[in-house]
């Protein structure tokens, strides 16, 4: 599958010499499509602590809940997403 990595806090360039705003815990993988609908302000995407992902339409504010697959390769009971992404707020 193929898939953009998208900044869940938006990057901005006025401030890119004074933070390091592209990090692993400021990035996740979106297909090219939601990361696009995110990008044009049409929806919001707020990943929760266990790598849970609420969408959130910027026009009925809805809330829709996804959890995404482990990682190819990881044992089925195993949630890596927790594992990488547990207490990591970007640094800004």
């Amino acid at each position: 599958m193929v898939c953009d990595l998208d900044h869940r806090i938006a990057y901005d360039p006025a401030i890119a010499h004074l933070v390091a705003q592209t990090s692993v815990c400021n990035l996740h993988p979106l297909c090219r499509r939601h990361h696009n609908l995110k990008t044009s302000k049409h929806w919001d995407v707020v990943r929760e602590k266990d790598g849970t992902l609420l969408w959130i339409p910027a026009r009925t504010g809805h809330r829709y809940r996804h959890t995404p697959d482990p990682p190819a390769g990881a044992p089925a009971a195993v949630n890596r997403w927790a594992d990488l992404f547990a207490n990591t707020d970007p640094p800004f």
